[in-house]
């Protein structure tokens, strides 16, 4: 009597990944300045010029100069943030006269 012996894999090869980056020669984000992203977007320059992440807060009118993805290859932690909430309490910082001032004058009793 034959012995048989049967190996069961759980994994399926799945033929239709599509690849986890998308990089085209000389494709740059116009914001960051990434050249890997899973999906380029539409941005203010067109079609295809936005990273994913940037793409998404363009579209959500929340992209400012501030913003960088932290993978970003221009992210500087003293100038970006990728935290909106951040990104406000920067704007903050920086702008002189935005929190309360007292001002004492020496009154002239003459």
């Amino acid at each position: 009597m034959p012995c048989h012996v049967q190996l069961w894999t759980t994994q399926q090869p799945n033929r239709n990944v599509k690849p986890v980056s998308s990089t085209t020669i000389g494709r740059k984000c116009q914001h960051c300045g990434a050249e890997k992203t899973p999906q380029w977007r539409a941005g203010p320059y067109g079609p295809k010029t936005l990273c994913n992440a940037c793409g998404v807060r363009y579209k959500s009118g929340r992209l400012v100069p501030e913003y960088r993805p932290a993978c970003s290859p221009t992210f500087s932690a003293e100038l970006h943030s990728n935290s909106h909430r951040k990104i406000l309490e920067m704007r903050r910082q920086k702008q002189p006269g935005m929190g309360v001032e007292i001002i004492v004058k020496p009154v002239d009793k003459g």
